[in-house]
């Protein structure tokens, strides 16, 4: 890929990104914390919906990126397997809940474009999904805003999310990523297919990813649902929009670095010098994110308060959370080895072990600290996270000085805010 559409892509992706954010100060003023808590809550549910149903397929699709021939029969199988799926999913949401089948069919367009992008990019067709991240944006940003105006509540976002996922799947069809569909009576039989000898390799290699996305959406989204059943949606609202701003600042300094190491592992150069250079990058990337925990610390409460005053927090937890998003970042740059070399079960396992330390301080803090307890268990949890995989860690991404260094700066700076 050329270095200007690098650059044209990472500016589509943080474009994506920061409509994303630009929508939550508009939900802040017409919403109140209830409704907007409550969206948040939702698409913690969609996600985790939408993961798994992925079935670590988006993955194996990126692996054929070797063979454009192969790679377009699997996102094929893939999207008829994931739409098979749902459509045993579907009726039973209705017994649910009114609204489980509403959130599952966001989940299902949303596990559908994940596969399409990652036809796109494994095709390398950079440009259409440059185009389909600036599409999303714009649609999720003026759909959301008309909704919101109409008096729409939440659901105002929750459509526009749909509408913009939904976009990325028309773009994929549209410049054939998803080329062998075929007809909608494919389903069955290119989902039994799928079951061969010849798939058995994907369903090897992508079921321990479903359950890493369930582990890892776990980490990132099960805080809200313990926080709601604690402390009701509104808290969920205050405690979503401070991770949310933690987390803007991880995908838009790492997003550069995921872009070019997958295309250094689909070109199999993953080796030497290139490996050089991902330690390297590696090292700035820990030292940039804990830059950006600390300033978040100093000027978080300047944007949160841009959407209301009752969105205020204690500094302390915008450190917490920033440093978490540090933390993780960390596992990502350490854990790419254990998915590009097929070891996605000790992949699935690690973000087990988080989920478990992470589950047990909510339980154990939530009640008694509130988000305090939250943001606690969030930096707890993925500090161990990273530290235990760094240690098992083959061949380390991150320096284990500037990691120590990095945490140091954190700590020190946890307990200056709470002295």
């Amino acid at each position: 890929m050329k270095p200007g559409s690098a650059g044209l892509y990472y500016a589509a992706y943080g474009f994506r990104v920061l409509c994303y954010f630009a929508i939550l100060p508009i939900g802040g003023w017409l919403l109140d914390k209830d409704s907007l808590g409550r969206f948040f809550y939702y698409l913690a549910v969609i996600n985790l919906i939408g993961s798994v149903a992925c079935l670590g397929l988006n993955s194996y699709v990126l692996r054929r990126a070797y063979s454009p021939a192969s790679l377009l029969i699997v996102a094929g199988r893939s999207v008829w397997l994931i739409s098979g799926l749902y459509l045993i999913l579907l009726p039973l949401s209705m017994t649910l809940s009114e609204i489980a089948p509403a959130l599952v069919l966001i989940a299902w367009i949303s596990s559908l474009s994940i596969v399409g992008e990652s036809a796109l990019l494994g095709l390398g067709r950079r440009a259409a999904a440059s185009g389909s991240f600036v599409l999303h944006g714009l649609i999720f940003l003026t759909s959301s805003i008309i909704g919101l105006w109409a008096g729409a509540s939440f659901w105002a976002l929750l459509i526009g999310l749909a509408l913009a996922e939904a976009s990325v799947l028309a773009v994929s069809i549209r410049v054939g990523a998803l080329s062998h569909l075929g007809r909608p009576v494919r389903i069955v039989g290119g989902s039994l297919r799928f079951f061969g000898k010849a798939d058995r390799t994907a369903l090897i290699y992508g079921f321990p990813l479903v359950v890493a996305g369930a582990f890892s959406l776990g980490l990132a989204s099960l805080d809200r649902f313990l926080i709601e059943h604690f402390l009701g949606f509104a808290k969920v609202a205050e405690f979503s929009l401070m991770y949310a701003l933690a987390a803007a600042g991880n995908r838009l300094i790492l997003q550069p670095f995921n872009l070019w190491i997958t295309r250094v592992y689909m070109s199999g150069s993953a080796k030497g010098q290139a490996w050089r250079d991902a330690r390297k990058s590696g090292t700035r990337i820990m030292v940039a994110l804990t830059g950006y925990a600390v300033a978040l610390s100093f000027v978080g409460n300047m944007i949160l308060e841009v959407i209301g005053r009752d969105y205020h927090v204690a500094p302390v937890n915008l450190l917490l959370i920033g440093g978490a998003m540090t933390a993780f970042a960390g596992f990502i740059l350490e854990a790419l080895r254990l998915k590009w070399e097929g070891r996605t079960v000790y992949f699935a396992a690690l973000l087990g072990f988080a989920l478990l330390v992470n589950v047990s301080i909510n339980l154990a803090l939530i009640p008694r600290l509130g988000i305090e307890g939250a943001s606690t268990a969030t930096f707890v949890a993925f500090w161990a996270l990273f530290i235990y995989t760094s240690q098992r860690s083959r061949q380390r991404v991150v320096n284990s000085r500037v990691a120590g260094i990095c945490a140091l700066v954190l700590l020190s700076g946890i307990w200056w805010s709470i002295r």
